[in-house]
């Protein structure tokens, strides 16, 4: 059966230079964005939000998302919330059907807040995407994929994927922009 997931939220604190670039096609999507500006109070009031949202939240709620960029930085801008952030970004989130997508440079304790001893559960119980791009810094949608696991129950660890055509940005915002303007015909129809 088709899903349909919301974007609720951006947490960025470089939303201000990503905005018209890397965030051009999901801002359409109307998401509320949290911490421009290098605004981490602002962030950390997005942490609070969507956390709150859990204890309201259930598996049979309507499918959220939230997307978490530079949280290598949140062990020095919010120390406070290091812990609790990972611990319940692990725990969580299914339970109040809501994805998250968290933005890091590694899968380390540096570029993940948290403990050694919470780090074995991030590998475990998410899945990790790591696409490579060229010397200008263009994606090449090319790389791997961890934290998968097949039909036999087998962890996939570092298999090399190709992102099809189909699920690029360009091709995705034809279609989104074709339904968008047949919604709006057969709207003016009735």
């Amino acid at each position: 059966f088709p899903v349909t997931i919301k974007l609720e939220t951006i947490a960025d604190p470089d939303y201000h230079q990503n905005k018209n670039k890397s965030w051009e096609h999901l801002k359409k999507l109307e998401p509320l964005a949290y911490g421009e500006g290098k605004n981490w109070e602002e962030y950390g009031e997005c942490i609070e939000l969507v956390f709150a949202s859990y204890a309201d939240r259930t598996q049979k709620s309507p499918f959220v998302t939230h997307i978490w960029d530079e949280i290598m930085l949140l062990r020095a801008e919010l120390p406070e919330k290091t812990e609790s952030f990972m611990r319940t970004l692990i725990a969580s989130p299914r339970k109040a059907s809501s994805c998250e997508i968290c933005i890091t440079h590694s899968l380390t304790t540096e570029g993940l807040p948290g403990s050694e001893k919470i780090m074995e559960s991030i590998k475990k119980s998410s899945i990790q995407l790591r696409l490579k791009a060229n010397a200008r810094k263009e994606p090449l949608f090319k790389g791997t994929i961890s934290g998968w696991i097949d039909n036999d129950g087998n962890d996939i660890e570092e298999m090399p994927i190709t992102i099809p055509e189909w699920f690029r940005p360009d091709f995705l915002i034809k279609i989104w922009e074709k339904k968008k303007s047949s919604d709006s015909k057969n709207k003016n129809k009735k």
